[in-house]
């Protein structure tokens, strides 16, 4: 079952790497003298789903030890060290601080990026895309641990962007515009999602709107949701042309599941046209009780 994002992102305090950038052998140099930013010592390597990925260790190691030697009274001694820790593509860079700490060397408080989704190739996770801005991860995250994130399918001749950049798909990004929702929905409900893709029914070449999104449980049902909550969509109307919202089609599913209870012997939830329908795995509707708008 994937695993889902929200209780982890409101974890942040405790997923921060506290490290100090001291001289070797515990000695006790002056002010004055320069230090090498590779003797560092890690207080705390930051917690991450399946383990922090050796390949950002060494690629940090790398970079503290090809950097030149600071003098750690000079005030521009904690830019040059920030500096550095934006050069790596699965920093938070709005996590990074670096304070003096005074005979020692300096302070370093960062924090990676949190994966939230896994974009992939048919069923199989290439990359995850970060909290922020959907930007993609570096490789280095073993494809076990890729596989315990919801999954966005890409379209045949999509390319997959440079680590720490976004992508210009709409596909993707109104997936991760809807993972919240979907995170709401999957933990309120018990639901196991396993992948947020454009609906079944939707064209892929109607340019101009971001797509109509579904996301799809790990039996296989496709639940049709739309689009998410904070993008314009002129087609999401009720029974009586009223807006669509999300509040309403979290009501309907549940109307649904209290009828279809864990959704058994159903292929599709259609949630997110003027009327609510729910067909069965051979597409064949299946009756719907009690006023469900």
């Amino acid at each position: 079952m994937p695993i889902f994002t929200r209780t982890p992102l409101m974890a942040i305090a405790v997923l921060l790497s506290w490290m100090a950038l001291t001289a070797s052998c515990g000695e006790a140099l002056d002010n004055q003298d320069s230090r090498a930013l590779g003797e560092y010592q890690n207080h705390q390597l930051p917690a991450y789903p399946g383990g922090f990925p050796s390949a950002w260790a060494a690629q940090f190691h790398l970079t503290m030890t090809n950097a030149p030697k600071l003098w750690i009274a000079d005030p521009s001694a904690t830019a040059v060290v920030r500096d550095l820790m934006l050069q790596m593509p699965w920093v938070d860079p709005e996590s990074v601080k670096v304070m003096p700490a005074l005979p020692q060397g300096l302070r370093l408080v960062y924090r990676p990026h949190l994966p939230v989704l896994a974009v992939s190739r048919g069923d199989r996770p290439i990359a995850l895309l970060s909290e922020k801005r959907a930007t993609v991860l570096p490789d280095g995250i073993s494809e076990a641990t890729m596989r315990q994130f919801i999954r966005v399918p890409l379209d045949e001749g999509v390319e997959l962007p440079q680590p720490g950049r976004t992508f210009s798909d709409p596909v993707v990004q109104e997936a991760y515009r809807l993972w919240p929702e979907v995170d709401t929905i999957a933990q309120n409900t018990g639901l196991a999602v396993v992948a947020i893709q454009r609906k079944s029914t939707y064209p892929k070449d109607s340019p101009g709107i971001a797509p109509a999104m579904s996301f799809i449980l790990d039996s296989g049902v496709e639940i049709s949701w739309g689009r998410a909550r904070d993008t314009p969509d002129p087609f999401a109307i009720n029974a009586d042309n009223e807006p669509l919202t999300m509040e309403q089609k979290a009501l309907r599913l549940i109307a649904v599941l209290k009828q279809y209870p864990a959704l058994t012997g159903v292929g599709k939830v259609l949630l997110d046209e003027p009327e609510a329908k729910v067909l069965d795995p051979r597409g064949l509707r299946l009756p719907l009780t009690g006023d469900i708008r």
